[in-house]
């Protein structure tokens, strides 16, 4: 038969005890040594009274199995396993911590006490294992005699509190570790004094000394001496963050040591208490002095390569790796005489003349596609405004991984180089055509020459036939001369092998002896002449056969480049007072390009030719005339408007004051008769064509002749042929013309006989050491017949 649960009310010591207190209430504690409920002591009662009321975690445990009593909050913890707990012995309540209850089961009936903090128990609270830190306080209960007859346990779970302390230590941990590891250095600072709370290696590192718990005026003199205490000072009374970047920092460690400075970028960061004041500094920056010593290091050798860059007479410049322009040297900007900066970045394509522009363009982007080399030549503005030719260059810089971190480039004047280059190429097209065009001057007469020698040797005894060959071989050959003259004249005449006589010449008669020269070619072409001459005496210092040579040559041009019936006009200017004379030879005629007027008076420079040649000669008249008269100290130039529009040409000679009239030359035989008496001759020559036909000419003047063609046969002839006269080549195999005419004087026969050098070599130097060698005269081939009868008859 069942009994209805009393209620609290029923135990007044358990009024007030909440849900716990009606549990006891209902429970049957007959099973358990605590006996029934209405029986139980006063200790226990009292106890549980208490407890009840308690509002922190209690559990007594009566007895020596130490049957569980607790609270509401113990319910609380106990979790699933509330209600079961009531009235339990402990060790069966929580076996999975049945040795520790049994210590404190044992240590509280013995009369003492036990505490833990933060202890960690696992429990099975809902069947699965868990652990829980507690706070757990035992103390023994007494009964009335006063002996320990339970224990009451104060169980407080600190499970959360821990994991938030442990979540919390692992936090500071980490960052003690980021503190310790981090790569900057920092520090702490703490109150006005600045004391040293915490400091990481590298701060440490960085004051070369120890410093925690230390002010920092204490701990670093060397910062207080460099200003460093009174910005920690002004950051903590002002609350505003104080930073700096490359900050010079010198360190002394130790006395006897050679400070060391360092270079750090920094921040003081004040640190506020929850009220808002300063507490103290946080101090966190990096040492940058090898970056420091790398940029200075950097602008020394920046520094260096202007000085050197500015020092080279080249304009140098510098690109980024995708050409952009950012450095040009001193000398770029005094050539192009544009202000600093204008030509980064692509204004200096705007400096290159506009044909030359996107060349340019092209060539450096190819280079900056292809990391190619940069070479071209273009025209760059001058400060002057001419447009001059450079050599562009630029060779990219490579990292240690090959790829481009900087073009390096130079341009180079080359404007006179490239102009004297030009010059030399045109100078040998002129050249070229002007040997062409000798080639078909000398073949020229040699195609009548060889006619007539055929011709003569068809009929010989033709006499209308042989004297029409004569003719025609006579003035080819005179033609030919003519020609190899010119060009002897010029080659000593460019060289300085000319020595001018330097005697008053009446310009005037110079003038008429050129026309006089000239006047068969005038008339021949039915050309009027106008002559314009300056009255009164005008007189120069030089060489009258070579002034008479200047200004029939412009004649005789003038009359060969003016179609026929054309005008000329001669004019002499001669101011009163002027240091000067002009003597200007203008025409109507064909006129000169513009392109060959600059080069008019250069070697191997003619104007157009035509197949027909009718003008005839080698173009060399112009290059002697200007050689000659800048011999004479005066100078030459030429005018015309073009093709068609004539040409004028203006001599200029220094003056001199009116002089007395100079008495002519007495003119020179021009030809001669065979002298009535013969001559023994000897013609010696290894062009054995030319010693015989000579041989054979002046046989045809009554002479003995005897040729031979090397020294050898001539000294064997000598022996036996007493000459009165030797004509000797110069150019002879073996022994030479000046060997051999030595030989022959030192012979008995010989020693008394006229020597007559005839050669191909007419210079002044060759007529000097025929001289030396016993020649009596010197004749250049082809020998002049008359001259060389005239020198016979001097034999006779």
């Amino acid at each position: 038969m069942s009994h209805p649960l009393p209620f609290p009310s029923e135990f007044p010591f358990l009024r007030g005890g909440g849900e716990l207190a009606r549990l006891i209430a209902a429970h049957d504690w007959s099973a358990t040594a605590l006996g029934p409920l209405e029986r139980w002591p006063e200790h226990i009662k009292t106890a549980t009274a208490l407890m009840l009321r308690a509002k922190v975690p209690i559990v007594m445990l009566w007895g020596p199995l130490g049957y569980m009593i607790y609270n509401d909050a113990y319910s609380v913890f106990a979790g699933g396993r509330h209600p079961r707990l009531l009235g339990s012995e402990v060790r069966k309540g929580w076996p999975e911590v049945a040795e520790f209850n049994d210590n404190v089961m044992k240590v509280g009936l013995a009369g003492g006490n036990l505490s833990y903090k933060d202890q960690e128990l696992v429990l099975y609270r809902s069947g699965v294992g868990e652990p829980v830190w507690m706070d757990l306080d035992y103390s023994p209960m007494l009964d009335e005699r006063g002996e320990p007859a339970g224990v009451m346990a104060v169980v407080i779970e600190t499970t959360e509190k821990v994991r938030a302390r442990r979540i919390v230590q692992g936090e500071r941990e980490r960052l003690a570790r980021m503190f310790e590891q981090a790569p900057s250095f920092m520090a702490l600072l703490e109150g006005p004094s600045h004391r040293v709370v915490l400091a990481n290696p590298r701060y440490v590192k960085l004051v070369g000394r120890e410093v925690l718990d230390e002010a920092i005026a204490e701990a670093l003199p060397d910062a207080v001496a460099q200003g460093y205490t009174a910005l920690l000072d002004r950051v903590f009374l002002t609350g505003e963050p104080y930073s700096a970047v490359a900050s010079r920092y010198e360190i002394q460690p130790d006395p006897g040591v050679a400070p060391v400075v360092r270079y750090v970028d920094f921040v003081f960061q004040p640190i506020r208490d929850e009220d808002g004041s300063v507490s103290g500094i946080f101090v966190q920056g990096v040492d940058v002095t090898d970056r420091v010593m790398a940029e200075q290091a950097l602008r020394e050798s920046e520094a260096r390569f202007r000085t050197i860059a500015d020092a080279l007479p080249q304009m140098v410049w510098s690109t980024l790796p995708d050409g952009f322009h950012d450095y040009y040297n001193r000398q770029w900007y005094d050539y192009t005489g544009v202000p600093p900066g204008t030509t980064d970045g692509e204004g200096w394509n705007d400096m290159f003349h506009p044909d030359d522009q996107q060349h340019a363009w092209d060539e450096w982007r190819h280079s900056l596609a292809t990391g190619d080399t940069y070479e071209i030549e273009y025209r760059l503005r001058h400060r002057s405004g001419e447009y001059r030719w450079v050599l562009g260059r630029a060779l990219p810089v490579r990292d240690a991984e090959g790829r481009i971190v900087r073009w390096m480039g130079t341009c180079t004047d080359v404007h006179e180089q490239k102009m004297v280059r030009e010059e030399l190429l045109a100078n040998n097209r002129r050249k070229d055509e002007f040997l062409a065009m000798l080639a078909h001057e000398l073949r020229n007469p040699l195609a009548p020459i060889s006619t007539a020698a055929h011709l003569l040797k068809a009929a010989p005894s033709d006499a209308k036939y042989v004297e029409r060959s004569a003719d025609i071989i006579a003035r080819q050959v005179l033609h030919m001369t003519e020609l190899v003259d010119d060009l002897l004249d010029v080659s000593r005449v460019t060289r300085g092998l000319v020595e001018l006589e330097r005697i008053p010449v009446d310009l005037k008669a110079v003038i008429g002896n050129a026309i006089e020269q000239v006047r068969p070619l005038i008339d021949a072409r039915g050309h009027r002449l106008a002559t314009q001459i300056a009255s009164g005496d005008v007189y120069v210092l030089g060489d009258a056969t070579r002034l008479v040579q200047v200004i029939s040559n412009l004649l005789n041009n003038a009359a060969k480049y003016t179609p026929p019936s054309g005008t000329l006009t001669l004019a002499l200017s001669a101011p009163e007072g002027a240091e000067f004379v002009e003597v200007r030879i203008a025409d109507n005629g064909t006129g000169i390009d513009a392109q060959l007027l600059p080069h008019i008076f250069d070697l191997f420079t003619q104007g157009e030719r035509t197949p027909d040649r009718q003008q005839g000669g080698l173009g060399l008249g112009l290059s002697l005339v200007r050689s000659l008269v800048e011999l004479h100290g005066g100078r030459v130039a030429a005018e015309s408007e073009g093709r068609g529009e004539g040409s004028a040409f203006t001599v200029t000679l220094p003056r001199l004051p009116a002089q007395a009239p100079v008495p002519a030359a007495a003119a020179t035989a021009s030809g001669a008769a065979a002298a009535p008496g013969a001559l023994r001759l000897m013609v010696v020559d290894d062009n054995r064509d030319g010693a015989e036909t000579l041989g054979v000419l002046l046989e045809t003047l009554g002479h003995e002749v005897r040729v031979a063609h090397d020294a050898v046969q001539a000294l064997a002839l000598a022996e036996s042929f007493a000459a009165d006269v030797f004509i000797l080549d110069i150019g002879l195999p073996g022994m030479n013309g000046y060997e051999l005419a030595r030989a022959l004087r030192e012979q008995r026969r010989s020693r008394d006989a006229m020597y007559i050098a005839l050669t191909g070599y007419g210079g002044t130097k060759d007529r000097q050491r025929a001289g030396e060698a016993g020649f009596d005269h010197h004749l250049v081939k082809p020998a002049d017949l008359a001259e060389l009868a005239r020198l016979l008859d001097l034999a006779k």
